[in-house]
């Protein structure tokens, strides 16, 4: 399954206006369990072949899919090349990566700054959902794969975390918004390869897929096993260039148009849910838990109801620009046979009640989920709660 532009936790094809069509660096992500994402990290070329009339160098960057809610990919750091993980985040713009002083990263495979690493003398903070980030801005060196050259990015050697560690399994975040605004520190790594003549276009494709399927992110162009022609995307445009930001129009459960209040959507391959204002959300949660019997998980902040499987709920239908993308209830909840004393699906939604830098967001599009369940499936406490 391939769409162009998906607020679904199946495929996303995000497209930027390509420029000449030439050569392209694809990156296939493999996908392996958390238990074993150590051992199976690994960078490098494996293969060159040739695929639609012209030699395509296809670079393998091995992935860890964290029970289909998490992808991330290598990237190699400085002159010694440090292999380091990082969630390939279309929600932000700034790269980081956590430092050998940093004692409340998450990560232990962190950077020892080396020669190539040149602090700004500017220090600042990334804030998320689910934590922050602090460090100082610094230009090092970085390349997809050993075998192509480096680019120079602006990034954050992080010293300090707060919260966001508790549910990252990669090393660190690469931003890949569509544009640096406001004085904010950072370079766009696809911009940077553009420039430096390692891809021949300005653009990207996100393909990514379930468990039984190659998920991969495409840097220089997308996919054309996917995509034939520019005529086989469903273009959407760009209200703003500080996030992925596209017009949404209607809002629908099952048949049900909802009364929304947002106007405009942001796709994000790094966010923990679909998200809504808390109003909308909870113009979406009546009409799901209609007839159910639904609530938090205990302990947590995520709903869920008593369930027979996920066909007990309906689709959920966004109109972004002109085209509906439906949520089907596979991509929004999870089923957990005899969770508690009955089956019970957890469900992918939630609200938010911040600002996101003034701006007026109505859904950040779930990709995968941050949050870790495994502990809370195992505990015999697990009780809803109203």
């Amino acid at each position: 399954m391939a769409v162009t532009v998906m607020c679904l936790l199946g495929v996303l094809q995000l497209g930027v206006l390509p420029c000449a069509m030439a050569q392209t660096v694809r990156l296939p992500l493999k996908k392996v369990y958390l238990e074993d994402h150590r051992e199976s990290i690994e960078s490098g070329i494996e293969t060159i072949e040739e695929r639609h009339g012209r030699g395509l160098a296809e670079i393998n960057i091995t992935m860890t899919n964290l029970d289909d809610l998490q992808y991330y990919a290598s990237l190699l750091i400085g002159d010694a090349k440090f292999n380091q993980t990082f969630i390939w985040d279309t929600g932000s713009t700034l790269m980081w990566t956590p430092l050998n002083v940093c004692s409340s990263c998450p990560s232990t495979n962190k950077y020892t700054p080396a020669s190539s690493y040149s602090s700004t003398g500017t220090r600042s903070i990334v804030k998320y959902l689910s934590g922050q980030v602090a460090g100082d801005v610094a230009n090092d060196k970085v390349y997809v794969t050993s075998s192509l050259g480096h680019v120079t990015m602006e990034l954050l050697g992080v010293d300090t975390a707060n919260s966001i560690g508790q549910n990252l399994v990669a090393d660190g975040i690469l931003g890949m918004g569509p544009a640096i605004t406001g004085g904010r520190p950072g370079t766009l790594l696809v911009e940077e390869l553009y420039k430096a003549g390692i891809i021949a276009k300005n653009a990207f494709g996100v393909d990514y897929r379930w468990l039984n399927g190659t998920s991969s992110i495409l840097l220089g162009g997308y996919d054309t096993d996917l995509i034939k022609s520019n005529e086989d995307f469903d273009w959407i445009s760009l209200r703003t260039n500080t996030h992925w930001t596209v017009k949404m129009s209607t809002v629908k459960y099952g048949g049900t148009e909802l009364n929304m209040t947002s106007t405009s959507a942001v796709l994000d391959t790094g966010t923990s849910m679909t998200i809504f204002p808390y109003p909308d959300f909870m113009n979406i949660w009546n009409e799901i838990k209609d007839g159910k019997d639904c609530g938090y998980l205990s302990g947590t902040t995520t709903f869920a109801c008593y369930c027979d499987s996920v066909n007990d709920f309906k689709d959920i239908t966004i109109k972004l620009g002109e085209h509906d993308t439906k949520m089907p209830g596979s991509a929004y909840a999870e089923f957990y046979p005899s969770l508690i004393s009955k089956d019970v699906c957890l469900l992918y939604i939630s609200y938010y009640t911040v600002e996101f830098g003034k701006v007026s967001l109505s859904c950040f599009c779930q990709i995968f989920l941050s949050e870790v369940f495994t502990k809370l499936l195992t505990s015999m406490s697990i009780k809803l709660r109203k």
